[in-house]
């Protein structure tokens, strides 16, 4: 988020136009990311972490030894 308003701010400057290039930057690449399989997969674990379904926890991998038995 940094670099995305670094980047507004020195191709448009302080204001809207800054803001409008920060939230181009911003909107570009949260878009490259969701092209990668691997992003796409992980927020669909989580998803299904929110949302409370069984199969979420084997989704994710095992559970670490300090969790189990709880």
């Amino acid at each position: 988020v940094g670099a995305a308003a670094g980047v507004g701010v020195l191709a448009g400057g302080r204001g809207l136009p800054g803001l409008a290039v920060t939230l181009g930057v911003l909107v570009a690449g949260c878009v490259g990311l969701l092209t990668l399989p691997r992003v796409r997969a992980g927020i669909r674990v989580t998803m299904k972490q929110i949302r409370g379904r069984d199969d979420a926890a084997t989704a994710a991998g095992p559970a670490p030894a300090s969790t189990r038995g709880r």
